[in-house]
């Protein structure tokens, strides 16, 4: 009973903002979301029809951009389209991972779970302001480069993770961790449309979000299995470090693949 009235208590003081949302939430999604730039007369990139041809090529993007009408059945007999599987399932996992494992790995080197949300606040914060960077470049350079260049960053942050062992290691750990999921998730948002194009991008993404979510549900199970057979995390962070680490060849050789009808 004392249970049921806790609950209850809690429910009471959230109850104003339940009409409070719905009143405000729901008109904002319904006038101002849209499915795509073309409901309301926008190019993907931005531009108006007439404004396309008057566009200097100082500032066109520099990046391949496909207009091919790739199906999820076309796409997935390339390799290309498992290399990207490959590249975009390993940060779900190794991410997952270490976020899930994080209070026991900095507990290992005599830190507090306090500090451990601390450092993945940084993460975070690091992570925001990036994310516009990761945006202009994926403009300007092509996407597997970004991909490619960006996996340093993990296989970075990895080792970081392994040797840290002061408050100012572990620091440099948030940031190096949140730079690389600035680009990352910036870069996979944009080498799908880029590589498949538009037209059946709704399957194709979901195809991947599937992949995704699988990663980022077995992502803590190794770690915890290494944990249990070695009584740490050292020889799972250095095994993981082979993921990366081939990460960032086969993003570097996962070129756009021709279309063929």
């Amino acid at each position: 009973m004392a249970g049921a009235a806790h609950w209850f208590q809690h429910f009471t003081l959230l109850e104003p903002w339940f009409p409070a949302l719905f009143l405000i939430m729901v008109p904002l999604g319904w006038f101002f979301v849209r499915n795509r730039p073309e409901n309301i007369g926008l190019k993907i990139d931005g531009l108006e029809e007439e404004e396309e041809d008057r566009v200097s090529e100082k500032f066109a993007p520099q990046v391949h951009i496909s207009n091919d009408p790739w199906t999820l059945k076309q796409a997935m007999k390339t390799k290309e389209f498992w290399m990207l599987i490959f590249i975009i399932v390993v940060p779900s996992m190794v991410n997952t991972g270490m976020t899930f494992h994080m209070v026991s790995i900095i507990g290992e080197k005599n830190f507090n779970a306090a500090f451990a949300a601390y450092i993945l606040s940084i993460t975070s914060v690091v992570k925001f302001p990036l994310t516009f960077l990761g945006g202009y470049l994926l403009d300007r350079f092509k996407a597997s480069i970004i991909k490619a260049l960006n996996f340093v960053l993990l296989v970075a942050a990895v080792f970081l993770l392994i040797k840290a062992d002061s408050r100012s290691a572990f620091l440099i750990y948030a940031v190096v961790h949140g730079s690389f999921m600035a680009f990352d998730g910036v870069s996979t948002s944009v080498i799908l449309p880029n590589y498949f194009g538009k037209k059946h991008l709704g399957s194709i993404r979901g195809f991947f979000s599937t992949a995704m979510v699988i990663g980022s549900a077995l992502g803590p199970l190794p770690f915890g299995l290494a944990f249990d057979h070695f009584n740490g995390y050292r020889e799972i962070l250095l095994m993981v470090l082979i993921l990366p680490l081939a990460s960032v060849i086969i993003s570097y050789l996962a070129t756009p693949p021709e279309y063929r009808h």
